[in-house]
């Protein structure tokens, strides 16, 4: 009775200080400009690509991919519209902001859409941006203000547990990026704790008109809430004044970080035409965003049965990357109709050490067993890589290798890039989207690197004579093999198994 009464008051507590949010309001309704005869950048696309075609890039490396966005808002005329699931008020996030601002003052205009829950940045510091007459903000699937959102979520779990994972980066309509990467040092070399491997690819032409036009759907949709809507006007006028004196030159930190993403020796051979584009044309995959207002059953799982069916009619071949890789039943099931077929079917995704989620390896762990007696090859990735490759420790400690990349090759033809993890959460409660490229060319190099990578970065998964999980390693002209969860804590551990013992397997 007691915790019943406490329970009540806390619910009361948080109903009567929160902010309701006015997913309702009118607001605005703006569309993507395209605009032609930009300079295109990276600065050197093949001429040669007909207007039909698209130029691709892969961005590997997270300093490339940092300066790629640099080069393209400098480059702006009209219009940058990105999207991200979340932003940190850390060096990459202020790096950003100051950019961004930089651009607005010559007159583009800019529209960002951020998702709400895992936010780090306060909303004074995002006000700084909204304050310029050029640049909006729009919250995504808002949280109540007037309390943290961590006491706010339990009281409106049922919309706040369906989140807008999207991310991309289109400017004019005419160059974008489309991957994994948010707004955090931890995705762009910047943090010397964790390396996070990722991929996304920059394109050019076609390809950036219609994620542009993707972009209007999210920008335009109820769950987009004006920031100026959720915060206060005490608020609103401080982020008004403090938006004057902002300048990249006093910030030294976000100053080095800009010039060394620009001095990227992979950027500079694009430039130079050393390092010749993709072509190829490529279909948007996306959920719309009525799939969060939908029951779980109803969906649409656009993207996820758009990629399964891809991977149904591949005639040889299946590698898919994925930090996150929780099949359920009828995943083990699909996975094991390809082998049936004679497809060669490739998982990469985090060992229980590399995982920044150990909880979602709880979900995975599992159905290993019985994806290895279908055939499904699996590879997990090692965590001491970065100790293998010679990083020194700086005196924080060692930084572990987590992979993020969400990517897939499909025979010699097909890449497929975008916001999707092959997890639960991702194909039935969040929108995601993605690009599946057909691009001869760019999916040969894909496969070649993946091909060249797995044995210095991945243990391969196997069974041993005796049915039980073995780990080998090959990289680094080291031969290993582990019996247990290679490099993970007993925490780590402990949390893996908890959740798999849990019934929560869709929140995973």
């Amino acid at each position: 009775m007691v915790l019943t009464r406490v329970t009540a008051l806390l619910a009361l507590c948080a109903m009567t200080a929160c902010t309701p949010v006015p997913l309702d309001a009118p607001r605005p309704v703006t569309r993507h400009d395209v605009v032609d005869n930009v300079p295109i950048t990276p600065r050197r696309v093949s001429a040669a690509h007909p207007p039909s075609r698209s130029a691709y890039y892969d961005l590997i490396k997270g300093r490339d991919a940092l300066g790629a966005r640099m080069q393209m808002i400098d480059s702006a005329q009209s219009t940058i519209d990105v999207s991200t699931f979340l932003i940190k008020p850390d060096t990459a996030g202020r790096l950003f902001a100051a950019k961004l601002i930089e651009a607005a003052d010559r007159g583009v205009r800019v529209r960002f859409l951020i998702d709400d829950v895992f936010t780090t940045a306060k909303d004074r510091h995002l006000a700084y941006l909204d304050a310029h007459e050029n640049i909006e903000l729009r919250m995504f699937n808002p949280a109540p203000r007037g309390l943290p959102k961590a006491l706010t979520f339990p009281f409106n779990f049922k919309r706040l547990n369906r989140r807008m994972h999207n991310k991309m980066f289109v400017v004019d309509s005419s160059m974008a990026i489309i991957g994994g990467r948010n707004i955090a040092d931890e995705y762009y070399q910047l943090d010397t704790t964790a390396v996070f491997a990722d991929f996304e690819i920059f394109t050019a032409g076609p390809d950036a008109a219609k994620l542009g036009s993707l972009f209007d759907t999210f920008w335009n949709d109820e769950y987009a809430v004006p920031l100026d809507m959720l915060i206060s006007e005490t608020t609103r006028r401080r982020a008004s004044e403090d938006i004057i004196n902002w300048e990249l030159a006093a910030h030294p930190e976000e100053e080095a970080a800009y010039r060394e993403a620009l001095a990227s020796p992979h950027l500079r051979k694009i430039n130079e035409g050393r390092i010749a584009a993709h072509a190829g044309r490529a279909w948007i995959i996306t959920d719309p965003p009525q799939k969060l207002r939908n029951s779980v059953a109803e969906g649409p799982h656009a993207i996820a049965n758009a990629l399964f069916t891809e991977m149904r009619n591949a005639r040889r071949d299946v590698v898919m990357l994925t930090p996150y890789f929780v099949p359920e039943p009828y995943g083990v099931r699909f996975y094991a109709s390809l082998v049936e077929k004679g497809i060669r079917v490739r998982i990469v995704t985090n060992s229980l050490a590399a995982n920044n989620h150990p909880y979602v390896h709880g979900g995975y762990q599992p159905y290993r067993e019985e994806l290895l007696r279908a055939g499904v090859e699996l590879y997990e990735i090692r965590a001491d890589v970065p100790e293998l490759l010679g990083v020194q420790d700086d005196g924080v400690g060692q930084p572990t290798l987590t992979m993020h990349s969400k990517m897939g090759v499909i025979d010699d033809d097909k890449v497929f890039v975008g916001s999707l993890n092959l997890d639960p959460r991702a194909i039935k409660l969040n929108t995601e989207h993605g690009m599946m490229i057909q691009s001869p060319s760019l999916a040969r190099a894909m496969r070649s690197d993946i091909d060249n990578a797995l044995n210095d970065y991945a243990y391969r998964v196997g069974l041993d004579d005796g049915g039980n999980l073995i780990w080998d390693y090959f990289g680094f002209g080291k031969t290993e093999r582990r019996l247990r969860e290679p490099q993970a804590t007993g925490f780590q551990k402990l949390i893996a198994n908890i959740t798999e013992l849990l019934d929560v397997e869709l929140q995973l």
